[in-house]
């Protein structure tokens, strides 16, 4: 017979595991304050999900306020740039809300 309403006996330590090795997996990289490397963020603009994407836009702009500097590598603002602009016409009103605050944010701190 199964139960449900709970995952079972050790099920904890496989979640808390799981968590410990996306920390040790970021560490020494670039984070949003949730622990999101910006690799993490530009593949979760693409979810199929329209809330994942826009919290993965909020995240973006979280990203580039704690590490401006990342601006600076040509290769982060094309992958920057071609997962917002896909963004821009999303079918979500949500998704494209964030991705003009984003917008607007972006053009205050790039030099």
């Amino acid at each position: 017979m199964f139960a449900f309403g709970g995952c079972g006996p050790g099920c904890g330590d496989v979640v808390a595991a799981k968590a410990s090795n996306d920390l040790s997996r970021n560490e020494g990289k670039a984070t949003t304050d949730r622990g999101l490397t910006l690799q993490d963020l530009l593949t979760k603009c693409g979810h199929y999900a329209p809330t994942v994407r826009k919290e993965a836009v909020v995240g973006l702009r979280n990203f580039f306020q704690l590490h401006p500097a990342e601006l600076q590598q040509p290769a982060t603002l094309l992958s920057l740039l071609e997962a917002v602009c896909l963004r821009v016409s999303d079918d979500a009103h949500a998704v494209r809300h964030a991705v003009l605050l984003f917008l607007e944010s972006f053009v205050e701190v790039v030099p």
